[in-house]
């Protein structure tokens, strides 16, 4: 089994100096995997860092600057430049554990296996916010146990996600993702919509525990403004899902009534919520819904507003990139 890391990166040059030199120093045989760096329009020293990685490094980094925009791009790039049945993805503000590219491969010899992902630790650089005990995907933190289990849902994230190659291009590969915010009309649900895909194609999708990485998470992915924009960010990935599932936008034809129900419903359980000690869930739930509820309103808006995004958004897949035009 020979096995491609892939790894797009944007303007974290240091941290991605700490990613490559754990991939550098896996337990794995060094003639049985390579490192690919997709650099996404960085304007830091990302190119110095892989040269230098590359003269003090045990492993060699094979580098390509990305001209498009979008996480999805880069992941493909990499595939596309990938000698690997197996593609390993990896973010450029992890590091991964010595035994892990060994460790989320080994559920491969079962030939039903289509994607395989792995424990996501957390390491934070400034205190923990106390919103992550309840939102932990928004700092794609994942602990789903401590067994090699099947998994029948998305909840692989794409920090710490395998897949073989064949099934990535079967499946019509990632949906869009990992956009500039001037740019966040054309988001979408990643590798949500991949694994989706995955599963809907029969493929067995795997999370093993002993596959692990740690996601360094910086000082400003701590704060409340970030928790709500990252909320936000999600009800654009759900209206995103939505329209493709429908083949379209779907008129909401509730109406004032129904939306005076939702609203009371929502305040009332906030009441219970309190009453009984849940006050600080409470809290962050009806923060969260309403910024997600307003990134899915201006999803649909914009949507509705352009032809040709709706076009973008059905679209059957995203393959096309730089290397195949």
């Amino acid at each position: 089994m020979y096995v491609s890391v892939i790894v797009p990166t944007r303007n974290r040059c240091e941290s991605l100096r700490n990613t490559i030199d754990s991939l550098q120093q896996l337990n794995f045989p060094n003639d049985h995997y390579e490192i690919i760096v997709i650099n996404k329009k960085s304007i830091d020293d990302t190119r110095r860092v892989i040269e230098e990685c590359n003269q003090h490094g045990k492993k060699e980094i094979i580098y390509y600057e990305q001209l498009q925009d979008g996480v999805h791009k880069a992941r493909h790039i990499g595939a596309q430049m990938a000698k690997g049945d197996i593609l390993a993805y990896i973010d450029d503000d992890a590091i991964c554990d010595p035994d892990w590219l060994s460790e989320l491969t080994r559920p491969y010899t079962d030939s039903k296996v289509g994607c395989v992902g792995g424990k996501i630790l957390p390491r934070f650089e400034t205190k923990e916010p106390a919103w992550a005990q309840y939102y932990p995907g928004f700092l794609s933190i994942l602990d789903r146990g401590s067994e090699i289990t099947k998994v029948n849902d998305a909840d692989i994230w794409g920090c710490n996600l395998s897949i073989r190659k064949t099934v990535l291009y079967d499946v019509g590969g990632f949906n869009p993702g990992g956009t500039p915010a001037s740019l966040m009309r054309y988001l979408g649900d990643e590798e949500v919509g991949l694994l989706n895909k995955v599963i809907k194609k029969g493929y067995d999708v795997v999370y093993t525990p002993f596959a692990v990485v740690i996601h360094v998470i910086p000082h400003d992915r701590v704060t409340i403004d970030y928790f709500k924009q990252r909320a936000f960010v999600q009800g654009v990935c759900d209206s995103y899902t939505e329209i493709r599932n429908n083949g379209g936008i779907v008129r909401d034809e509730s109406g004032l009534i129904d939306s005076t129900k939702s609203a009371f419903g929502r305040w009332w359980a906030y009441c219970i919520a309190v009453a009984t000690g849940r006050g600080r869930l409470a809290m962050y739930s009806a923060i969260e819904r309403n910024c997600r509820e307003k990134g899915a309103r201006y999803h649909k808006t914009e949507v509705a507003n352009d032809e040709k995004l709706l076009e973008y958004v059905l679209q059957p897949d995203y393959l096309d990139t730089e290397l195949s035009q």
